[in-house]
């Protein structure tokens, strides 16, 4: 089997979530649940709505950054609000 470098990797998987809708919420269900669960976890008292809300958000979040980032480089641009 071929060795596959681990940029190229990253890259494809973040073209695959720019380029394919349900492969991106899968991966935003995945990452918010992972957040949702540590937070359970935690013991601490919590609004589950609020949590909810923004694990969602915080799952979009990085894959934003994710897919925005150039892993050949190894540089981020700078995104301007």
């Amino acid at each position: 089997m071929e060795k596959v470098n681990l940029s190229d990797a990253i890259n494809k998987v973040c073209e695959e979530i720019k380029n394919d809708k349900g492969y991106r919420l899968s991966w935003e269900a995945n990452i918010a649940m992972a957040f949702k669960d540590a937070f359970d976890f935690s013991g601490h008292k919590h609004d589950n709505k609020v949590v909810h809300e923004v694990a969602n958000k915080a799952a979009a979040n990085f894959l934003d950054q994710l897919i925005s980032k150039d892993v050949e480089n190894d540089q981020t641009p700078n995104k301007q609000d």
